[in-house]
């Protein structure tokens, strides 16, 4: 497919640090998992960390028995014993935990920071080349938004919670596994080219593990130009 076919990346909203790699009290290295069943949602931020990690410690995924499951699926086939371990992000970490007060981080996102994992705002190409001044009102509404979210956390957590209708205490542990950014910062560093590094480096994993057949480089796809502009 053509890059002009591309979905394009309009805009970064934060980069996050909370994904995991979980395994039952006793265990203390992904060695540890050989030959042992680990819960995954297949393509997630929470299945690339299992790949860095597995990279890490010099095995591949052949190493574990792999479980490919949704989200909610992995949180109850850890919790009733049905794997020794799982790949998956907060707060399904704080659900797991609950339920298994032993838990064993064996890996984070922090342990690899040579790679982000930013979180995107995308939009079909044809809206980027028809309606641009659609998506230049949608880039300002981000950007002030994550001003505001940036200056007032406590607020965005209250909010958020009240929208969702879930407990603000959830939100505030997993508000602690992210990074936010100013308008101007995100703007500086889609300049110099730091978030087309970010998006390359998660192409790159994406290739090594098999889910992309080729990578697209991130000029090719982030509209860089229309953040900053």
């Amino acid at each position: 497919m053509p890059a002009s076919d591309k979905a394009r990346v309009v805009a970064i909203s934060s980069v996050g640090n909370s994904d995991r790699i979980l395994a039952r009290e006793g265990v203390t290295s992904l060695a540890d998992l050989k030959g042992k069943k680990v819960a995954v949602p297949e393509g997630t931020s929470g299945d690339m960390l299992l790949g860095l990690a597995l990279e890490a410690a010099g095995m591949s995924r052949d190493d574990l028995e792999i479980v490919t499951a949704d989200p909610a699926t992995v949180v109850s086939a850890f919790a009733s014993g049905q794997v020794d371990g799982a790949a998956i992000w907060y707060p399904f970490v704080d659900v797991i935990r609950k339920a298994n007060p032993g838990i064993v981080e064996l890996a984070k996102n922090a342990d690899f920071p040579q790679n982000q994992f930013p979180a995107a705002f995308v939009t079909n190409p044809a809206t980027v080349t028809d309606r641009p001044e659609l998506v230049g009102k949608f880039i300002a509404v981000m950007k002030e938004a994550g001003d505001w979210r940036h200056a007032n956390p406590a607020e965005t957590i209250k909010i958020t919670a009240d929208f969702l209708g879930v407990d603000a205490a959830v939100l505030e542990q997993e508000a602690t596994m992210g990074t936010s950014f100013t308008a101007e910062d995100l703007a500086a560093k889609s300049k110099d080219g730091t978030i087309n590094s970010w998006l390359d480096g998660m192409a790159a994993i994406y290739v090594k593990q098999g889910k992309l057949e080729k990578a697209l480089p991130a000029a090719d796809y982030y509209t860089a130009d229309l953040f900053v502009k």
